[in-house]
This record gives structure tokens, C-alpha cells and sequence, in this order.
């Protein structure tokens, strides 16, 4: 039995919006709510909920990201395993360890900032091998657009860990951009993610 929790679940890119539904479906879950894009920025949301009499409601977010150019899933409650169990035998998704891969064999800019998106989304808790992918982009990349996107993808989940490295980075990247991208993340870091 699961705890209280959540999970990110990376969409492959060839699941549609309908297969999504199927599968929502198909699992059980209830169609609750949906908020429209603007196409730019604000993705575009569903929220569907497993209900339950005898414990707290379960609940699947399925995100349309413009921002990170990936559809994704956020799942919460109690069911979070069970969810994403039955998720992964019903629509393509990316295992911990195809992220991995993808984020390490990444060539070219466009590539790479996906992969870093995809790995940071779908790491809840930080994984030793993600600190030093993204460490590592964050800090050698050549391309200093793709430095700013890794900083830009380790402010999705506030790691601690990062910290200290932004910190160095927010003083001594020769790139303006990726400094200014730091000192942005930093800024607004929350209070209890020290």
C-alpha cells in the first residue's frame, strides 16, 4: 500500500490527448476539470480523480506544457504506485532510466533542452546520476542558452542540493544570461528548500 505522494509520468510523444483518455478511463479515473492554454505559456490542463469512499481521493493532472514541450502526468494520493503502474502498461512513457539515457546522449541544443525538461519533471525526489546531468549541463554546456535551461529546470523542483551551485554560477558564469537565469532561481526559492 502507498502513502500520501507524488509522481511525474513523462508522456512519449506519441500519445494523444485521446489515448490519454481512453486510458484515464480505462483505469477507472473520473473526468473532473479542464483549464485552456493560451498556447504560449499556460498549458493546457486536465484534472481526473479516482474516487473513493474509504480513503482520501487519488488524482491525475494531465499537462499539455508549451513551456517544457512535454505532455506529462502529475499524480496524487494515496494510489500514486498503483496509478502509475497501471499508467505505464496502458499509454508510452518514459522510464527513470530512458530519461537518463536521453539526457546524457543529447546532442544539439533543441535535444538537449528537452531531455533536461523531461529528467527534471520526472524526478520528484533527486536521483544522484540527475545532479550531475543537470550539474553538469548547468555548468559546461557550451551553449550558454542551454546552461540557462538546465538552471531554469532545477527551479522546478527546488532541490537543496543545488544551491550552492547556482550560488557559484549566479557569480562566475561568463554569460550573462546564465547568471541573471540564477540569480532569478535563487530569488525565488522557497523558504523551506534551504
Amino acid at each position: 500500500m502507498s502513502t500520501e505522494s507524488e509522481a511525474c509520468l513523462i508522456l512519449k510523444p506519441e500519445v494523444s490527448r485521446d489515448e490519454f483518455h481512453v486510458s484515464a478511463k480505462r483505469i477507472g479515473l473520473i473526468f473532473s476539470e479542464a483549464f485552456p492554454s493560451d498556447g504560449d505559456c499556460l498549458a493546457y490542463e486536465e484534472v481526473w480523480a479516482m474516487p473513493s469512499l474509504e480513503r482520501p481521493v487519488s488524482a491525475v493532472n494531465y499537462v499539455e506544457d508549451p513551456l517544457t514541450n512535454n505532455n506529462y502526468l502529475i499524480l496524487r494520493g494515496n494510489e500514486v504506485i498503483g496509478l502509475s503502474r497501471k499508467f505505464a502498461h496502458n499509454v508510452a512513457t518514459y522510464s527513470k532510466d530512458e530519461l537518463i539515457a536521453d539526457a546524457m546522449k543529447a546532442v544539439g541544443h533543441n535535444e538537449q533542452v528537452r531531455a533536461i525538461n523531461r529528467l527534471a519533471l520526472g524526478f520528484t525526489v533527486l536521483d544522484p546520476a540527475v545532479f550531475v546531468i543537470l550539474g553538469t549541463f548547468a555548468t559546461k554546456a557550451e551553449n550558454s542558452l542551454t546552461r540557462e535551461a538546465a538552471i531554469n529546470a532545477i527551479g522546478f523542483r527546488w532541490w537543496p542540493e543545488f544551491q550552492n551551485g547556482l550560488r557559484i554560477i549566479s557569480e562566475r558564469d561568463p554569460a550573462e544570461n546564465v547568471r541573471q537565469k540564477a540569480k532569478l532561481v535563487l530569488a525565488h526559492w522557497p523558504l523551506g528548500n534551504t
